[in-house]
């Protein structure tokens, strides 16, 4: 069943965007399930074929990286140790995360072909969180973002850490400018501090699509979600106007955005839902959570509108999930 939701609603986004027709696209949400015996899981990243990738327990209770494809989760293991996460995939369907070794250090992998692959080249303690589509992986070593490339390892100056990159080796995560830490970009060896929203204090940069659009968060009286394009970061509205407590987490190639909004003010932490904004101007669309679960977050979202992300009771207790685009007409 869920593969044939999955493959159904492609199949009818496609078609929109191949007939051009005026149309409303709605969302159906997916369980993406379980690894066997386990009790939670969570998807942090797609790709644009529809490939999902994040983490899991298992009936052992460690918890593992999983790939979910053709309606089946898919233990990607680790190496040697007893937890592993995936964090990026790209359009080749190669996975990176981090894994704990059997020594108890925590590596970066790749993994491709059925295959898990040690980064350990930048020492103990590092964690790959992307992967673009020539292959490049960004992640950081203790508090130094690094490049992995061609098998080779590079200083990302005075990046912290690369949580993103895009196909133009634009890499984003956040530096330190004086006594605050902001968003940034590093390009071509040079960082870029994209600085806070108004009043601001602390930023972060989430995702960089390729037409290097930066989405992230910024605090200023609470946190909230941002764009910035051009040199402008502008504040991204929150379901709730004022809360205070909206997160970015990542942006397609054709600008729409995803992350989660305080959904009710009124409930205990807020009860954050996961959010679609179409464009930067766009009010945020609530994607809403599982039967019978009150909070959600979108983490990633595809070229072809397709989101991954968690919906559960909050805690370890949720289950990875997808919002399908269907058309409505």
């Amino acid at each position: 069943m869920k593969r044939s939701l999955l493959a159904l609603g492609l199949a009818l986004f496609s078609g929109v965007v191949l007939a051009g027709r005026p149309t409303t696209i709605q969302y159906s949400i997916v369980d993406l399930g379980l690894l066997p015996g386990g009790g939670f899981s969570e998807a942090l990243n797609v790709n644009d074929r529809g490939q999902i990738v994040g983490w899991g327990s298992t009936s052992t209770g460690e918890s593992h990286a999983v790939l979910w494809q053709d309606g089946k989760a898919i233990d990607l293991g680790t190496l040697g140790g007893t937890s592993s996460r995936a964090w990026g995939i790209n359009n080749s369907g190669q996975i990176v995360g981090e894994s704990d070794t059997a020594t108890g250090d925590g590596h970066a992998f790749l993994w491709e072909d059925g295959q898990m692959f040690d980064l350990a080249e930048a020492g103990p303690f590092n964690r790959a969180f992307a992967i673009n589509d020539r292959s490049v992986v960004a992640g950081h070593f203790q508090s130094d973002g690094v490049l992995w490339r061609r098998g080779m390892l590079f200083d990302l100056g005075d990046l912290l850490v690369g949580w993103t990159i895009n196909d133009h080796l634009v890499v984003g995560g956040a530096a330190s400018f004086g006594d605050q830490i902001h968003a940034a970009l590093w390009r071509r060896g040079e960082t870029i501090d994209l600085g806070t929203l108004p009043g601001g204090t602390f930023s972060a940069a989430r995702s960089v699509n390729n037409r290097n659009q930066v989405v992230g968060e910024s605090t200023v009286d609470g946190t909230h979600g941002f764009i910035w394009e051009d040199g402008v970061m502008l504040q991204l509205p929150d379901l709730i106007q004022g809360t205070g407590a909206t997160f970015a987490r990542d942006i397609n190639n054709r600008g729409q955005i995803v992350g989660e909004s305080v959904s009710n003010q009124n409930a205990v932490g807020g009860a954050p839902h996961a959010v679609l904004w179409n464009d930067r101007n766009s009010a945020p669309l609530d994607l809403g959570t599982l039967a019978g679960t009150e909070r959600s977050t979108a983490a990633a979202i595809n070229d072809r509108g397709l989101i991954a992300g968690y919906s559960g009771a909050g805690g370890f207790t949720g289950h990875a999930v997808a919002w399908v685009p269907v058309r409505k007409d």
